[in-house]
């Protein structure tokens, strides 16, 4: 039964990125899966408990994705901008389709969704910051509560469709700007001095996988 919910989780996902929500039907899900609508109600009560745990994964998937990512980081500055770039990009490739309909049709999940999404955020930013002080090239008198809220805001601007409308640079220029006022604002002149050394190494390209 796990596997078939995952399959569920997985397909659903596809094909609401793609269509959007309203646009897909549990009975479009079942075709898709070629399976009945009694297996798929065994998974999940009804499109609201499908999306509630799809919302569940997805923040699991993601945290399993940073945790990777941390582990390949040279340092914390490093490890802050792979983070930030793959936040970004998963931002950017969305189909705005999915957020419309969840915030018109399911406000409570998508409110929760916006909640987890940056109680997420929040705790990865700020465990940045502790580590970037345990290594010595962030500064220790970080307010980190206010400081991850900040940058928080800072990448949630990037992505907002009025304000982006507005702006006559590429969201790479702006993003690269964003990240270095923030790297400044919080590393020690320890800290300055090795991003000064690693940052024409550094890929500020969000579209970019490699590391």
């Amino acid at each position: 039964m796990e596997e078939k919910r995952n399959d569920i989780l997985d397909t659903s996902k596809k094909m609401f990125a793609e269509y959007g929500i309203r646009s897909v039907s549990m009975d479009d899900i079942c075709k898709q899966l070629n399976i009945s609508k009694k297996t798929l109600y065994q998974c999940f009560d009804n499109k609201a408990d499908l999306l509630e745990a799809l919302i569940d994964f997805e923040m699991k998937e993601t945290s399993k994705e940073a945790a990777k990512i941390k582990t390949q980081a040279r340092n914390a500055i490093h490890s802050l901008l792979l983070v930030s770039k793959a936040m970004s990009r998963v931002s950017t490739n969305s189909n705005p389709a999915v957020a419309y309909d969840l915030k018109k049709y399911y406000p409570e999940l998508y409110n929760k969704f916006i909640q987890k999404k940056r109680e997420l955020a929040f705790k990865g930013i700020t465990m940045n910051m502790e580590r970037g002080i345990e290594e010595g090239i962030y500064r220790n008198d970080l307010n980190l509560e206010l400081t991850a809220q900040l940058y928080i805001k800072k990448v949630e601007q990037m992505h907002d469709k009025d304000f982006m409308e507005n702006i006559k640079f590429s969201p790479e220029s702006l993003f690269k700007v964003m990240f270095e006022n923030h790297i400044r604002g919080i590393a020690n002149a320890k800290g300055i001095e090795i991003f000064e050394k690693e940052k024409e190494n550094l890929n500020f390209n969000i579209d970019d996988t490699t590391v």
